[in-house]
């Protein structure tokens, strides 16, 4: 089981739960009882509410990528 990489400046509220292959950046915010799926990537300054479920390989708190010309 792999485990997540959490950034010492991240605070995650009681009973988060994170699964495999979570990256937390620095200065995330996760509110309680949330569930962060497998996969997941929370870029810096992310801020998530309580009691949220994000689900597997969701990539959030980044500028989107252009798509096309």
């Amino acid at each position: 089981m792999a485990q997540a990489s959490i950034h010492p400046t991240a605070q995650l509220g009681a009973g988060v739960t994170l699964r495999e292959n979570v990256v937390v950046g620095a200065g995330v915010k996760i509110g309680e009882g949330s569930v962060i799926g497998n996969g997941c990537v929370l870029h810096d300054d992310t801020v998530i509410g309580a009691h949220v479920s994000v689900l597997d390989n969701s990539v959030l708190g980044r500028k989107p990528q252009r798509v096309g010309s």
